[in-house]
């Protein structure tokens, strides 16, 4: 006996929906096409790269913010904090784009972000070492 779709939606599955206009794909082929706007169901192998270059360059550019924020700890230590944010915030962003990220790519997003929490604890210690001595 076959459930109709209601009764599978309430028990709390997902429902498959178009990436474009939204309409309920469910029991279509993944390499069939939207009945409604056309849009591929299952994304194309280029699409699927450009997605995981975008990644990749978005997880280089924070690599190089929390790496450009520990010198600069050192010198101003506001600037510091505020690149160790932002490399944060790269990371954060990269974490919850539409795309499941392969194991290596969440493992070394994780790695980075602790490593930035790190470096931002010791960036505020260090900016109240400097603090407490110049405030007599």
């Amino acid at each position: 006996m076959c459930r109709d779709t209601a009764d599978r939606h309430r028990e709390g599955s997902p429902v498959p929906r178009c990436r474009r206009c939204g309409y309920d794909l469910t029991g279509m082929r993944v390499e069939a096409v939207c009945p409604e706007c056309g849009t591929p169901i299952w994304p194309t192998t280029k699409e699927l790269i450009a997605w995981a270059r975008a990644s990749m360059n978005r997880l280089r550019y924070a690599l190089w913010l929390t790496l450009g924020a520990a010198p600069l700890y050192a010198v101003f230590p506001p600037g510091g904090l505020v690149l160790n944010v932002a490399s944060i915030h790269v990371l954060l962003a990269d974490t919850r784009s539409a795309r499941p990220a392969r194991r290596g790519h969440r493992v070394a997003a994780g790695a980075l972000l602790l490593a930035n929490l790190l470096e931002l604890m010791l960036g505020m210690w260090w900016t109240s070492v400097l603090v407490r001595d110049l405030i007599p």
